[in-house]
């Protein structure tokens, strides 16, 4: 058993019940004073990590906090509110943040997916202002308020290629048929000469079949001129 230092009063469990107690030394580790656990590093050095109350129902620890596990899923902290059948938030030892109801498995995420990056399998939503250097999605993408470009020279730049949303066509005797998959029955299209040939006259769309083509028509039939079009879908 360790042995204490002397005290005034009694003792419980082997530590001193006063509130003029000398310290506790436990070892050459640990020292119990006025409520405190203080840590050493058994040299002789005064203790460089402590853990004591601050208030009502919380602990202080001044210093650093080092958990470990077994594997990448274990779970090295977990915060529930009193009644919980699982815990609401999980930290896993290799970082990765998980939430749920307290009442069902966890069903949010954070964590990092690779150098220099954060992910989440499910949603995230912004309440206020958010900032990006740069950005990119894989998916669609969604706003539910205007799309504003704020700064004077930059714009919006659409691929263009096979089965595009926008591309060029050049009239042969007033006529082009454009190839793409991504024309549909309700797609506006727009149009606009990029380079006049022969005798230009007014564009307008005279056919289309819904995920294959669409043909632009001239309204002259020596019309040579290279077509810009731009595919938009009216949002649901």
């Amino acid at each position: 058993m360790p042995k204490t230092s002397r005290h005034r009063g009694g003792t419980i469990d082997g530590l001193a019940q006063t509130q003029e107690q000398e310290p506790l030394l436990l070892g050459k580790r640990i020292v119990v004073r006025d409520g405190r656990i203080e840590f050493m590093d058994g040299s002789g050095s005064l203790p460089d990590t402590v853990l004591d109350r601050d208030s009502a129902g919380l602990l202080r620890l001044t210093g650093g906090w080092k958990l470990e596990g077994a594997a990448s899923t274990t779970d090295t902290v977990t915060v529930r509110v009193t009644g919980d059948a699982v815990a609401r938030l999980v930290v896993n030892a290799d970082g990765k943040l998980e939430w749920s109801s307290g009442s069902a498995a966890a069903d949010t995420n954070l964590y990092r997916s690779g150098a220099d990056t954060l992910a989440t399998d499910d949603a995230l939503t912004v309440g206020g202002y958010t900032t990006l250097q740069s950005a990119q999605t894989n998916g669609d993408f969604f706003s539910l308020g205007d799309v504003s470009i704020g700064t004077v020279g930059k714009g919006l730049k659409v691929k263009e290629g096979a089965n595009a949303c926008m591309g060029t066509a050049t009239l042969v005797a007033g006529a082009a048929t454009v190839a793409t998959t991504k024309v549909t029955a309700n797609s506006r299209v727009f149009l606009t000469s990029q380079v006049d040939g022969g005798t230009p006259g007014w564009l307008r769309v005279s056919a289309r079949s819904a995920g294959t083509s669409f043909t632009v028509t001239s309204s002259s039939n020596t019309d040579t001129s290279t077509v810009a079009w731009l595919i938009v879908e009216p949002a649901s």
